[in-house]
């Protein structure tokens, strides 16, 4: 690639100050982190490639990091410190439990119990140690007392005690969580757990690690609730209704600040309009004497299959009748927020809008006769109820989009824009419930990722969902999060390595580009007259110098120049050999990225260009990433002391 290429002269379209720029917030050190669900822990690790050389290499070149094991099974992981040899199976698929409770009658129930055994969590923390990456660790809090009582109905710490005691023994050291979205517990469980129940579960966990010398010092990081979502938002559809950006040119011009909503309103300004998965996952809860009784091989009677109707306490079922009137409304409003033009005849990627419509309708008429909490209530009350006084870290879990969402979507402002509203809620009410304290905690996004659900194969395994993890790592660091956690390491088809070959996918390489050219000082800058479909982002780089990095979602060339000379060495990401955006094969500066057979990196050559006058600039294509390593000979925020 010749520097002609990259640079020319003329019109400048969006000129950036970066001398002036100041630091504005610092990251984590292990700002960019991944996960392992824990399904996959189960089964001796036998989903997992946890000793295979390919892995352990992909894994090491994005350390230092945390890595989180989490998701809907850990709720039920119980820990058996067996050896892997004499670990017992765990039960089959058609002897998973259907006992009816009053919660859920007619409902299919799900035992949902997983173990894992004292070989695994040995093997669990030494790929940790091999791959310079620190566990986080999420506990089974639907591990319950047997009570039909709010006050009685604890958590059974047991088990953790005994993980917590085999780790001392053995000298493995990881951080905590208890829980995985508590707020959704009522759909994806089967039962609810409030959020004054959860806290003084925390509160146990919290007590038991500060008792102990050993895990003192370890952190606990809660409470992972869902995605904070606006009033008419239909969830895992991806669809922002009534979206208003928060500032003009907010990309450039943060003002980091929260909206103005207290606490007490987030029920009427932040209500969520959740449409549950229709193959949610119904998991009551453990028992002690199921704990004590039930082996893995346990059997249990026939399930039952889902029904629109809910029972109440007292055994009768309420009835949630088709809204005509109501339906047409909603049909209405989805037809205005999907114009047909965003949608395209890629029938393995895009879904059926009639499909989206009717599921969104029928959902919404039960929800809104339900008693519902939304996630940002659940935060605030979790932190109220004494939530505050013991994590160590506040985490929740974002995705913008589901399987239903048109590919474009992967593109849109909007959507790239949803998380802005979202890390300002829940900042907020941090902010709020911490005003006493001597320190905020740092927020973190727990687990997140492009499309719920385990992504959709062929495009969030592709160079088109760059753009969102892309724009999530500068987004999230501007705003002030601390460690935004990737879902996920590998297996799924949203994950950083292929799911059969274990091949980076684009994604990986991103993340390594951005470990290498990225560091921890956040700088606020501003840039005027740009496009919303471009973006940019600037930190301090690890050599001192100022990285900017970004991306143009459009479908026009973006021109990006400088106020002050400075050496820029440039490093362009698109896709390889005009493939398309839902190509696997990304080029740096129009060279292929692979890794070689011994699993050591490419060389990854940018393209110098010497800034020389006010009206030089770099090219951006349509539909490209960029990082920039600006070397600028004046003082500035990275190279001085201030």
């Amino acid at each position: 690639m010749s520097i002609e290429d990259d640079i020319q002269q003329g019109t400048v379209q969006n000129r950036v100050h970066l001398r002036s720029a100041r630091v504005g917030f610092r990251t984590h050190p292990y700002f960019l982190s991944f996960a392992i669900d824990s399904s996959h822990v189960d089964e001796g690790l036998t989903k997992l490639h946890l000793t295979d050389p390919r892995l352990i290499a992909l894994t090491s070149y994005l350390s230092p990091a945390y890595l989180r094991v989490g998701g809907i099974a850990a709720d039920k992981l119980l820990f058996k410190p067996d050896t892997r040899e004499s670990k017992e199976k765990g039960p089959k698929d058609d002897e998973l439990s259907s006992k009816p409770d009053s919660s859920a009658t007619n409902q299919k129930k799900w035992n949902g119990t997983r173990f894992f055994t004292g070989s695994d969590w040995l093997a669990l923390h030494k790929f940790a140690r091999l791959t310079n990456t620190r566990l986080v660790f999420d506990l089974n809090v639907l591990v319950r007392s047997n009570s039909s009582s709010q006050e009685s109905d604890v958590w059974n710490s047991t088990n953790a005690q005994e993980l917590l005691t085999f780790s001392e023994k053995n000298a493995l050291r990881n951080d905590w969580q208890l829980g995985n979205e508590p707020n959704a517990y009522k759909r994806q469980a089967g039962r609810p757990l409030l959020p004054e129940q959860l806290a003084r579960d925390f509160r146990t966990l919290n007590a038991m690690l500060r008792q102990s010398l050993f895990h003192q010092s370890s952190l606990l990081i809660g409470p992972d609730i869902t995605r904070p979502l606006k009033k008419n938002h239909c969830p895992e559809k991806g669809v922002l209704k009534n979206h208003q950006n928060e500032s003009q040119n907010s990309t450039f011009n943060d003002q980091n600040s929260p909206q103005k909503n207290t606490p007490k309103e987030f029920r009427s300004s932040c209500i969520e309009k959740h449409c549950p998965s229709k193959h949610s996952l119904n998991a009551p809860s453990i028992t002690p004497s199921e704990l004590q009784s039930s082996s893995p091989d346990s059997k249990s009677s026939n399930s039952n299959h889902s029904s629109p109707n809910e029972s109440r306490s007292d055994g009768t079922e309420k009835n949630y009748p088709y809204n005509t009137n109501r339906n047409e409304r909603k049909e209405k409003e989805l037809n205005e927020s999907f114009p047909s033009e965003t949608h395209t005849s890629r029938t393995d990627i895009d879904r059926s809008l009639n499909e989206y419509k009717n599921t969104c309708s029928d959902y919404d008429d039960r929800i809104d006769q339900l008693d519902y909490i939304t996630p940002a209530e659940y935060m605030d009350k979790f932190l109220a109820s004494g939530g505050s006084d013991v994590v160590n870290a506040v985490s929740f879990h974002q995705y913008y989009l589901d399987h239903n969402s048109s590919f474009l979507s992967y593109f849109s402002p909007e959507t790239f824009e949803s998380l802005r509203w979202q890390i300002n809620t829940i900042t907020e009410i941090v902010t709020n419930r911490f005003a006493n304290h001597v320190q905020k905690p740092p927020i973190w996004l727990g687990e997140t990722g492009s499309c719920v659900g385990g992504g959709v194969p062929n495009l969030t395994d592709t160079f088109a969902a760059s753009f969102l993890w892309m724009d999530k790592l500068g987004l999230s660091a501007r705003l002030g999060i601390s460690v935004v956690i990737r879902q996920s390491l590998e297996i799924g088809n949203y994950s950083l390595t292929d799911v059969t070959t274990l091949t980076p996918n684009p994604d990986w390489w991103i993340s390594v580009l951005y470990k290498r050219l990225v560091d921890t000082r956040v700088l606020t800058f501003a840039t005027p007259n740009s496009r919303p479909t471009l973006r940019l982002y600037a930190h301090c780089s690890p050599r001192n110098n100022i990285t900017l990095f970004g991306l143009n979602s459009g479908d026009e060339l973006e021109s990006i120049s400088f106020a002050e000379p400075c050496t820029v060495y440039v490093y362009k990401l698109k896709q390889c050999w005009n493939e398309g955006v839902t190509s696997k094969n990304l080029c740096l500066n129009s060279i292929p990225l692979h890794l070689d057979r011994d699993l050591y990196l490419p060389k990854l050559k940018p393209v110098r260009i010497d800034i020389k006058v006010s009206n030089q600039y770099v090219v951006m294509e349509p539909r490209s990433l960029l990082f920039m390593e600006m070397v600028i000979d004046e003082p500035h925020a990275c190279n001085s002391d201030s």
